[in-house]
């Protein structure tokens, strides 16, 4: 590695880590401002709306997101960005608009048996779409390696959220609805405004192409780059089809691996047990998942250029770094969540969601054997392994239900803090064998024809 690549590291990831510390210090205040205008009844509603939102936008989105990350290497040396643009938005329409449907007749049909305004069904997909416009564009960013847009963008958006919702509530009262439109309001602004830092390539026009002139040959050879175009796009499109359709059931997945055991509780105890447990579980995951999201970022994209470029002994450097630094933030998280639990908790959570800071410890424990699972997903994703990544989500989805239902059903919200470490550790355990057989198949290249700047 050059002197000028590491500092374009440092300096990426010095954006990275500013964005993350940005987007943790809007999470935090944005959890002190709800917790301190909601009731607990009231946050655990809008709490399992969220997660709704967050399935949805996962089955609609997530796979094809994931395409876009290891693809787009190969497009950028091409200079195929807006065809691998034009491939994932023809698909990202049609699954984004399924979702959509099925999340509106569920909010419709849900809201003719309990006081849950039909509106909120509305509010759901809106919330939907501009989600999963946002992720698009900042998967782009991230890919680009255009960290300080991306991360600026991410950090704004934690950040109004609360703010909007705040000020909704303030107009309307402390409801569900209000909440949400104010999340819907802050992303839809700042999709806007930050349109024009979309990542792009150039397609030379006609005119660029012949410069200025229109003979037959001209237009033979420019009908020849077009056809070229269309075929790059359809061969792409079957290629993030391939990639994508083993991890479309990731959706479901994830969700019931991250949300399901506050569903549980709200089942079996109560929504207000369960406002109190997703505001410990948000406090605790939430520094988690942004330290092992700034590293992904971080690392990630010079990881698959390094495959790109068939450098053993850089891939092997990269995620070396790359598993020290997510151990080292795993151990001192879960030491400084069982030291200082309950100051935290003063700090950071209204009154009545703290009664339970005791069990905070369980949860980072969990959290950080679930970062280690993702890097050797990571490892799979990058070898066109999507199969293995489906088996090892799996195996901790399904080790989350039935830890999380047995220690709800005997210990109440504490057995769900206590399942958290089992579950993601099963997952570890899988993970890291299938890592091992998928590394160093690597894949062949997605694109057709010659490496022209089409």
């Amino acid at each position: 590695m050059t002197q000028a690549e590491r500092r374009r590291l440092m300096v990426e990831g010095g954006w990275v880590v500013a964005g993350q510390i940005l987007s943790a210090l809007g999470v935090l205040l944005g959890l002190r401002v709800l917790t301190s205008l909601l009731s607990p009844h009231v946050f655990g509603e809008v709490v399992l709306v969220s997660g709704i939102v967050l399935m949805a936008e996962g089955l609609a989105a997530g796979p094809l997101m994931q395409a876009v990350l290891r693809y787009y290497p190969e497009a950028a040396a091409t200079n195929r960005v807006e065809v691998l643009r034009a491939a994932t938005m023809k698909y990202l329409n049609r699954s984004t608009l399924l979702t959509g449907v099925f999340c509106l007749i569920g909010f419709l049909l849900y809201s003719q048996f309990t006081p849950l305004s039909p509106w909120i069904g509305p509010l759901t997909v809106a919330l939907l779409v501009v989600d999963v416009l946002r992720q698009h564009e900042i998967t782009l960013l991230n890919s680009a390696r255009c960290q300080r847009i991306a991360a600026l963008w991410v950090a704004a958006d934690v950040w109004a959220r609360p703010i909007l919702a705040w000020a909704m509530i303030t107009v309307t009262g402390p409801t569900v609805m209000a909440t949400l439109t104010g999340y819907v309001g802050a992303s839809l602004t700042l999709l806007l405004l930050l349109a024009p830092w979309r990542i792009r390539s150039k397609v030379p026009s006609y005119k660029e192409r012949t410069g200025g002139t229109c003979s037959a040959s001209h237009g033979r050879e420019w009908s020849s780059i077009q056809k070229q175009i269309e075929l790059n796009e359809q061969q792409l499109g079957k290629c993030l089809t391939r990639y994508a359709v083993p991890l479309i059931p990731l959706g479901v997945i994830n969700w019931i691996t991250d949300q399901a055991d506050r569903f549980l509780i709200g089942a079996l105890i109560g929504a207000e047990q369960a406002g109190i447990y997703a505001a410990l579980y948000g406090l605790v995951s939430r520094p988690f998942l942004m330290a092992g999201g700034a590293l992904e970022l971080w690392m990630r994209p010079v990881y698959h250029e390094a495959l790109l470029s068939r450098s053993g002994v850089r891939e092997k450097r990269i995620l070396q770094v790359w598993l020290r630094a997510i151990l080292s933030i795993g151990i001192v998280g879960t030491i400084i969540f069982g030291i200082w639990q309950e100051g935290i908790a003063a700090l950071l959570l209204a009154e009545p969601y703290r009664v339970a800071s005791w069990l905070m410890p369980w949860i980072a424990a969990g959290y950080g054997l679930l970062l280690i699972a993702n890097l050797y997903g990571r490892v799979c994703y990058a070898n066109h392994d999507t199969k293995a990544v489906f088996v090892a989500e799996t195996t901790g989805s399904v080790a989350s239900l039935i830890a999380a239902a047995y220690g709800v059903v005997q210990f109440g919200i504490a057995g769900a803090a206590y399942a958290v470490p089992v579950y993601f550790g099963a997952q570890l355990i899988v993970a890291r064998v299938l890592a091992h057989r998928a590394e160093g198949r690597g894949g062949a290249s997605v694109w057709v024809g010659e490496r022209a700047s089409a």
